[in-house]
């Protein structure tokens, strides 16, 4: 191992807390960039009791109410509020590792190991999807499952209810996951780019999320 590679490990080992888990040594060994960026991802908790907390939520009316017209608003007001936790979520990890590392000098040490370009992007990539992936999935579920619940019970699967009702929760799933890969590419670029996380979250959202819908509302 070259000199610098046992530099950049020694650094990052001595930022371990002693109760740290093998598996996060194991990343560390494997590649650098993977742990580096997973640093940034130890919200896990908090993410899951939010999601608990707005699901548990709905699934509370669903149990005391079956009228579409109740569930249908505080359905689509907790997936609207979900959809965008994640993306500032998303946007804010993704931007926080390239910042940190290139005002911290990590990136220096990266570049000067036999880690490639692709391996630093990889190791970034599994850091935030291994924050963000099953959120999205349960969110993504949900998504389904409340749009299906507002559906009205005596539609038949040929009506244009059930029609509409399968393109828009179709429609959001899809939004949603193409929205979060625009927004970790773009948060990861303006990082690197400018070495200041906050303000790289908040232009990703701006630039990818908000002024986009201004743009689709404009006649």
């Amino acid at each position: 191992m070259e000199r610098r590679e046992r530099q950049v490990l020694k650094r990052a080992r001595r930022r371990l807390p002693g109760r740290i888990q093998l598996r996060e040594r194991k990343w560390l060994d494997t590649n650098p960039a993977l742990w580096l960026s997973a640093r940034a991802g130890q919200e896990r908790a908090s993410i899951w009791v939010f999601l608990g907390l707005f699901y548990g939520l709905w699934i509370l009316v669903w149990a005391v109410t079956s009228d579409s017209t109740v569930l249908g608003p505080v359905g689509m007001g907790i997936n609207w509020l979900v959809s965008w936790v994640l993306r500032v979520g998303v946007a804010s990890q993704a931007s926080l590792w390239p910042a940190e590392a290139r005002r911290s000098g990590d990136f220096e040490l990266l570049l000067a190991t036999q880690l490639t370009t692709a391996e630093m992007l990889c190791g970034h990539r599994d850091a935030v999807s291994r924050v963000w992936k099953w959120p999205l999935i349960v969110t993504l579920v949900m998504q389904m499952f409340i749009g299906a619940t507002t559906i009205p019970p005596d539609a038949t699967i040929w009506s244009p209810a059930v029609a509409l009702g399968a393109g828009m929760i179709l429609l959001s799933t899809v939004t949603l996951v193409f929205d979060l890969a625009a927004l970790y590419w773009f948060g990861s670029w303006l990082g690197l780019r400018t070495g200041r996380a906050t303000g790289s979250a908040m232009r990703a959202l701006l630039f990818a999320q908000i002024l986009p819908a201004l743009l689709v509302c404009v006649p």
